[in-house]
């Protein structure tokens, strides 16, 4: 009877054993697939910048219209790559106030006319 209790002791303490490894198994892998591609969001989010800057340029101007749709299908594209990734834009309104849990600051400028400190512009 009593090895009888120790085995079943020693099996139970094993599944939980089991168990907790399993579950850090489990946000092992959650926390690698949430935050392994952020080295490389983060270097593609300048790309996708300079894409609309580029497709912001070429509006209205005498290139030939194939090269303004390949430059907007390019950043469309780069975009919904992101998005898929967890990656989402987010457009301030000019103004706005800095929040740093959705913004990142580039840089700060001296205040212009009428701008409240903290504001946020592009």
């Amino acid at each position: 009877a009593l090895l009888q209790r120790r085995h079943a002791s020693a099996m139970a303490a094993l599944r939980i054993a089991a168990t907790e490894a399993q579950q850090r198994h489990t946000s092992e892998l959650e926390r690698v697939r949430r935050f392994g591609a952020e080295p490389l969001a983060r270097s593609l989010v300048p790309v996708c910048d300079n894409l609309q800057a580029l497709c912001g340029s070429l509006e209205g101007s005498e290139v030939p219209a194939a090269l303004l749709e390949g430059a907007v299908l390019t950043r469309e594209s780069m975009q919904a790559a992101l998005e898929r990734h967890g990656v989402e834009r987010h457009d301030p309104p000019a103004g706005a106030r800095f929040d740093p849990s959705l913004h990142e600051a580039m840089f700060t400028a001296p205040l212009s006319d009428g701008a409240a400190p903290g504001a946020v512009w592009a």
